[in-house]
C-alpha cells in the first residue's frame, strides 16, 4: 500500500492543487452484505421499529451491515445504515440479481430516507462540493463471469433531501483472467482537494495478478503496477459512466 500511495503522490506532485487520497480501491474496508458487522440487537430493534413507524415493510428485525455518522440530507447530524431487510443474499448470482442492501438515513430517531435494493456496500466520503453534506459511494459486486470479478461503484449525493446519482465510476476493483495471457488486477483511487470543489481525480493502476500476495483474496501487487487511467471529473457536468 505504501508503494501505491508513493506512486500516486509522485504522479500528482506537479499539479497546482494538493489532492488527498479519499478512496483506495485496493483496500475494501467493508463491511458489505457478504461480511456483516457484529450484531447490534438493540440498535437493530430500534431501527426496525422506526421503519415500521414510517410504514415500511420489514421481515423480522433488520440486519445492520454498515453504520456511519455524517450529514447526508441536511446540515444536521444523521446516521446512515446499510441493512438487510426482506431480500436474500445470493453470492452465487452476483451478476444476475438486485443488490440486497437497503439504504436508510435516520435523523433524530426518525427514518427520513429508505432506498430498497440500494447496494452491496457503502462508503461515506467527505463533502465534494464545498457544502456540508457527505457524498456516498455505493458498491456492487459482479462476477465471476467471463473471467472477471469486479466491484463497481457509483457516486451519489443528496440534493433537496433527495438522493441523486452523480456518476458511475466503473470498476474500482477488478480481477481479469483472460483466455490467453496473464491474469491482471486493476484498482482505482479517488483524490480530492477541498480548495477545488466539484473536482475529483480518478487514477487507475493495473498489476499482474499476485498469487503469493499476503491476502490471496486481493492479488493486487502495487510494486509492479502501472498507471492505466487518469482523469479529472467535473461533478457538475460528469460523464454518465466511466468504463
Amino acid at each position: 500500500m505504501r508503494a501505491l500511495a508513493a506512486l500516486l503522490v509522485l504522479s500528482l506532485a506537479g499539479a497546482r492543487a494538493a489532492p488527498r487520497l479519499i478512496y483506495d480501491g485496493s483496500v475494501w474496508k467493508g463491511p458489505d452484505v457478504y461480511r456483516l458487522t457484529p450484531p447490534r440487537p438493540a440498535e437493530a430493534a430500534r431501527l426496525t421499529a422506526g421503519l415500521r413507524a414510517a410504514g415500511i415493510r420489514t421481515c423480522g428485525t433488520v440486519r445492520i451491515v454498515r453504520r456511519e455518522e455524517g450529514r447526508f440530507t441536511g446540515n444536521t447530524p444523521e446516521t446512515l445504515y446499510l441493512v438487510l431487510n426482506c431480500t436474500p443474499v445470493e453470492p452465487a448470482m452476483l451478476s444476475m440479481r438486485e443488490p440486497p442492501g437497503d439504504l436508510i438515513v435516520v435523523r433524530a430517531g426518525r427514518v427520513v430516507v429508505y432506498e430498497k435494493n440500494f447496494a452491496d456496500g457503502v462508503t461515506v466520503l467527505p463533502s465534494l462540493d464545498g457544502g456540508p453534506l457527505n457524498e456516498i459511494l455505493a458498491a456492487y459486486w459482479s462476477g465471476p463471469q467471463m473471467g472477471e470479478f469486479s466491484r463497481y461503484e457509483t457516486l451519489y449525493r443528496f440534493g433537496a433531501g433527495r438522493l441523486r446519482r452523480v456518476v458511475n465510476l466503473g470498476p474500482m476493483y477488478r480481477e481479469v483472467e483472460p483466455a490467453q495471457g496473464a491474469p491482471t488486477v486493476s484498482v482505482r483511487t479517488l483524490w480530492f482537494d477541498p480548495v477545488r470543489p466539484n473536482r475529483l481525480s480518478l487514477i487507475e493502476y493495473t498489476s499482474p495478478s499476485c498469487p503469493d500476495c499476503p491476502n490471496p483474496e486481493r492479488p493486487y501487487d502495487p510494486t509492479r503496477a502501472r498507471r492505466t487511467l487518469s482523469l479529472t471529473l467535473d461533478l457538475l457536468a460528469p460523464p454518465k459512466d466511466i468504463p
